[in-house]
């Protein structure tokens, strides 16, 4: 699970051109990621929302004031493949995945769109464990200098 794309680049392209498509793709891939959380299928699970994650980023980037719900819908998207990263071990996976949701959160908020319902986003985003930067690592210090 260590690439980040879960959709190939034909079908990226194909979904760009069709919002429609990408909205059923969403919420079939939503309610299946879903179902499979349940049945603890957790590789599968997380697949599934790594695909609904892409389609909701589709539809986010559809206009450059998307409405409520695509920002919603991304940010829900977000957390579920991010929760689901975690379960399978995948923790930085899952926080690249959430500080680039974060990141096309923060570009929203510079352009004025929909500003409390994106900060709501960003905070509930940042309050994930996902969103939980990882704390530095001491570094061994040599006692030689060469």
């Amino acid at each position: 699970m260590s690439k980040l794309r879960f959709l190939c680049p034909t079908h990226r392209g194909w979904l760009d051109a069709n919002p429609e498509a990408a909205h059923a793709l969403w919420q079939s891939s939503r309610q299946r990621s879903l179902e499979l959380l349940e049945e603890q299928d957790f590789t599968a699970a997380a697949r599934h929302a790594g695909a609904a994650y892409e389609a909701a980023g589709i539809l986010l980037s559809q206009d450059a004031a998307p409405a409520a719900p695509e920002i919603g819908r991304f940010t829900d998207a977000t957390a579920l493949l991010g929760e689901l990263l975690l379960i399978v071990g995948e923790r930085e996976a899952a926080r690249l995945v959430n500080a680039a949701a974060i990141s096309r959160m923060e570009q929203l908020l510079v352009s004025g769109v929909h500003r409390r319902l994106v900060l709501a986003c960003c905070e509930r985003l940042l309050g994930s464990p996902a969103g939980i930067t990882p704390q530095p690592q001491p570094v061994p210090v040599s006692t030689s200098l060469h």
